[in-house]
């Protein structure tokens, strides 16, 4: 027993923003609790109402019925955070432990709609900055519904804890082909493609790590193209001036083809938080299948590293550039991974603390929230 104290919990908070279609579900974390929109952006639902989403994994599944996120509890030092799912269509939503902890960099649900199963990638804590060390392991485990509970299943190790290559004290991050046969790999010296069959990472395109001189490494964004036979990435590139290699402030947007490792240029300069992240594809009137890459462009290019971005558009041949959002002369974007909409017509972005949806055709942005502590966010069909 313990004695009873005041307390107000705030749900949710007035908003002065008019409500616009919302296509699908777009989830987010702000102030520790998880929320999700559908419908229209006024239809607001907590699906966690603890305050402990630390906001550095939160992923849909492909049909926005579950809900992959980490939680942190201060209480325990020798731990990071954990890794929880959660219905997103439930009134009463009850998380579940996915019984893996420390995890940093990756973890999502595979795109495959006959299961639900994730992949995750762990860390080992750390006193001594950045507070890890990392695996740079992989694993799979099954999940099952059974009622208002989720079954864990079968657990699949398909890396090994293992050095990472240089600067992988930092750690790999992944992401999933639309097959759901494949994953890529992303870490400081280049990137690659995992079979599930044959779990032994090839390299695709290798690149001499950047020389951060701090507590952190730089790993290049990677994303597949629709239909999983193109990687698109941050490419490091060669010297400019007198500098080293490592050193070198280039950093290029490319397409490359995972088995020749051949490397098409999209966007010079583009900077090192580009973070590529293709459309969902549609079809054109002849007949031929199409997509977009949106990005981050940096502002300062050769000072990507401290610089601001802008949200922009390309063509999956580079062409059509168009930049999108904040407008010319306003503030840019903190470094982060953008989000689509399931329709490929609009995309989700954090700009200021809060929430913004950008429609690609007119450029016109929506503001979302308003208190400034939105974390993370992710779109998905359903």
């Amino acid at each position: 027993m313990t004695e009873a104290k005041p307390e107000i919990l705030m749900i949710g908070a007035l908003t002065a923003f008019s409500p616009v279609p919302i296509e699908g579900t777009l989830a987010y974390v702000s102030a520790g609790n998880v929320w999700a929109v559908s419908g229209d952006s006024g239809r607001r639902t907590p699906i966690t109402v603890a305050g402990d989403a630390d906001g550095r994994i939160l992923e849909l599944s492909p049909d926005a019925e579950w809900l992959l996120f980490t939680r942190s509890d201060p209480e325990r030092e020798d731990e990071i955070n954990s890794l929880w799912a959660v219905s997103a269509i439930t009134s009463s939503p009850r998380p579940f432990s996915v019984g893996a902890a420390n995890v940093v960099h990756f973890a999502d649900w595979s795109p495959d709609p006959a299961s639900l199963t994730v992949a995750y990638s762990t860390v080992e804590p750390r006193p001594a900055a950045p507070g890890w060390q990392a695996n740079n392991d992989l694993s799979l485990v099954s999940i099952r519904p059974d009622g208002d509970r989720l079954l864990i299943g079968a657990r699949r190790t398909l890396l090994e804890a293992n050095s990472g290559g240089p600067y992988g004290w930092w750690g790999t991050s992944f992401a999933w082909a639309s097959d759901a046969t494949r994953l890529a790999y992303a870490r400081p010296d280049g990137v690659g493609v995992i079979d599930l069959d044959d779990p032994a990472p090839t390299t695709a395109v290798e690149m001499v790590p950047y020389q951060t001189l701090g507590d952190w490494a730089w790993v290049p964004g990677v994303s597949w193209g629709w239909d999983d036979r193109t990687l698109f990435t941050v490419h490091h590139a060669a010297p400019i001036g007198l500098e080293t290699e490592a050193a070198s402030p280039a950093f290029d947007l490319v397409a490359v083809q995972p088995t020749t490792g051949e490397a098409l240029p999209l966007r010079d300069r583009s900077g090192m938080f580009a973070e590529p992240v293709v459309s969902p594809p549609h079809l054109l009137s002849n007949g031929e299948v199409d997509y977009r890459v949106a990005f981050l462009q940096s502002l300062s290019p050769l000072e990507s590293e401290s610089s601001r971005y802008r949200l922009v558009v390309v063509d999956r041949d580079g062409s059509n550039l168009r930049a999108l959002f904040p407008a010319e002369g306003e503030p840019g974007l903190e470094p982060h991974r953008v989000a689509w909409s399931p329709d490929g017509e609009r995309l989700g972005v954090l700009y200021q603390g809060d929430l913004w949806i950008v429609d690609v055709a007119s450029g016109q942005a929506h503001r979302l929230t308003s208190d400034g502590q939105v974390t993370a966010f992710d779109w998905s069909g359903g």
